[in-house]
């Protein structure tokens, strides 16, 4: 019930979202720590636009930022260590 509630929520070209009950995920990727945060802030904008619309609470306690970064230089080989 609460995808197809929320089906019509506002995404972005460059912004994943992910449903898994009632919980909503946003994910971007790029190349650099600015403009993800661009491109992530803009996301909430629109989806906290929509909720007011829609009169819909978000849970301010259980919403969180996580961000994970990688920087692939070439590839890491590792040798087991037999004693």
């Amino acid at each position: 019930l609460y995808i197809l509630y929320t089906r019509d929520i506002p995404s972005t070209p460059d912004t994943n979202i992910g449903n898994f009950a009632d919980d909503t995920v946003l994910l971007v990727t790029g190349p650099n720590v600015s403009e993800n945060t661009h491109k992530l802030q803009t996301a909430t904008n629109n989806i906290i636009s929509w909720t007011k619309k829609w009169r819909i609470k978000l849970n301010e306690s259980k919403s969180t930022h996580m961000m994970n970064l990688e920087k692939c230089t070439g590839f890491l080989v590792l040798t087991p260590i037999y004693r």
